[in-house]
């Protein structure tokens, strides 16, 4: 038994001395660290989707966020269709729609932005004060070879498609041909998943211009957007907040931004539109388009049951505005995790080549004990970001580390100079990748260079070490 006992001391001694073993355990190790530093990235994703579940709790409570589409002209038509029934052909009277699309809309948007919180969370909602004008051009029946006396003109429809119907909280009556018309709650025609519908008069004395104007008040969460269904469209939205993005296929044509508002503008053309300016269908469906998909993130998709299976469904390209909440310190603590195993590798090596300085060897067991103390790092950075926002807890959970192995190093060597020296070595590495996540554009070339610049070092240092130990 202590022949034993002999062979596994000299075992650890010779692990623990050895410079090309040790080395390689170093290694082993870190590659072992990576795995809490992956759980601790695990637990970043948990928060974040906390956070998106807080954002869905507040939407259902306040509205969700908000698309406007339209208005859009309906006017019922019958149509003799030539049908087989039982082996039987026979014509049958079916109610079709012609739809007809602005010629030019005009949407004046003002909103108020704030912050709702739900515990540590904070959810960005607005309030809205929009006012929608512009004109019909005229109808054309021969177009499609409709007779006027099939028209159904006294079922005319005029609709307007919102996002989330909880958030309308007051519209104007729509003002039609310079009539008002107030808002028809009974009627559920599409061709929105939730709309708005009015009911104006119209006769088959044909337009040259018919021209339209409502306003309406509206709450939302997270973001306003627009879909793009007039042939000349303009919008303008000015509103209270710092950190609007401006999102979907189009880019604002003018934006301004401040520290307490911002003011944005769009001018579009129909030329991208997927939809004609007057066509005829049974039913259809319109709605934002795959890239748009978030404006439609309170409506639950409509199963086969739910939409007629003649039913035609449209994309159509949006366009708006994301109320971005001011720091995202989980996309930052993301990043940071990344960096972990340039952390974790850096201080190993640094804290190898100083035991090779100091000619004092440190333990295995010590490695793993420092870099439990950098996995720690994370843990403290996510929960005070949480908190103090993300600079203030990383300059915390940075000292607070440091310091910890600065004593501890220090303990280890009994020489408080190289404990100090490679304590200087931790804020660099610390300090390098606090400004690598600062950076955007700039972050691949400058941790590039840096990490050159770790091996050129590692280059030098190990060219001085007598690897034979001889």
């Amino acid at each position: 038994m202590e022949t034993n006992n002999n062979q596994f001391t000299r075992f650890g001694q010779w692990l623990n001395e050895s410079l090309s073993i040790k080395l390689g355990v170093i290694f082993f190790l870190t590659l072992i660290l990576l795995i809490p530093a992956a759980l601790v990235n695990d637990l970043v994703r948990e928060r974040q989707e906390r956070q998106q579940e807080v954002v869905e709790e507040v939407s259902e409570s306040w509205s969700g966020a908000q698309v406007l589409a339209g208005p859009i002209v309906m006017l019922p038509y019958a149509k003799r269709i030539l049908v087989n029934r039982n082996g039987i052909e026979q014509l049958e009277e079916q109610t079709h729609y012609i739809y007809l699309l602005p010629e030019q809309l005009e949407v004046e948007a003002v909103t108020d932005t704030k912050e709702l919180s739900r515990g540590i969370f904070d959810v960005a909602v607005y309030e809205a004060n929009v006012k929608m004008s512009g004109y019909f051009g005229p109808l054309d029946l021969t177009k499609d070879e409709i007779l006027a006396e099939q028209v159904h003109w006294d079922k005319a429809r005029m609709v307007v498609g919102v996002g989330d119907l909880r958030g309308v909280k007051t519209i104007s009556p729509v003002r039609v041909g310079g009539q008002d018309y107030a808002l028809d709650e009974y009627a559920r025609e599409r061709p929105f998943d939730n709309n708005l519908v009015f009911s104006p008069e119209l006769n088959d004395r044909n337009w040259d211009k018919l021209p339209f104007e409502f306003s309406l008040d509206l709450r939302g969460t997270a973001n306003l957007q627009f879909l793009q269904l007039a042939k000349q469209t303009q919008v303008s939205v000015n509103g209270n907040w710092s950190s609007p993005k401006f999102v979907g296929q189009f880019l604002p044509e003018q934006r301004e931004t401040g520290a307490d508002h911002f003011q944005v503008s769009w001018a579009l053309a129909h030329f991208a539109r997927a939809l004609p300016q007057q066509w005829t269908a049974q039913e259809v469906l319109i709605r934002g388009h795959a890239a748009a998909a978030s404006i439609y993130a309170n409506v639950p998709p409509k199963s086969a049951q739910q939409v007629n299976s003649q039913a035609v469904v449209h994309e159509i390209d949006g366009f708006g505005i994301e109320f971005l909440q001011p720091v995202n310190h989980y996309q930052k603590n993301e990043r940071a995790t990344k960096y972990a195993i340039l952390i974790i590798a850096l201080t190993f090596l640094a804290l190898f080549f100083t035991e090779i300085i100091a000619r004092k060897r440190i333990h295995i067991v010590q490695y793993v004990l420092i870099g439990a103390a950098m996995i720690v790092f994370y843990a403290l950075l996510l929960a005070f970001s949480e908190h103090v926002g993300f600079n203030a807890a990383y300059g915390i959970a940075a000292l607070a580390t440091i310091g910890l192995i600065a004593v501890f190093i220090s303990q280890i060597l009994n020489q408080k100079r190289i404990a100090t020296i490679f304590s200087g070595l931790l804020v660099l590495f610390y300090l390098f990748v606090f400004v690598i996540i600062q950076l955007h554009d700039m972050a691949l070339l400058m941790g590039s260079i840096a990490l050159f610049l770790c091996v050129a070092a590692l280059m030098y240092f190990s060219s001085r070490i007598n690897w034979q130990g001889k």
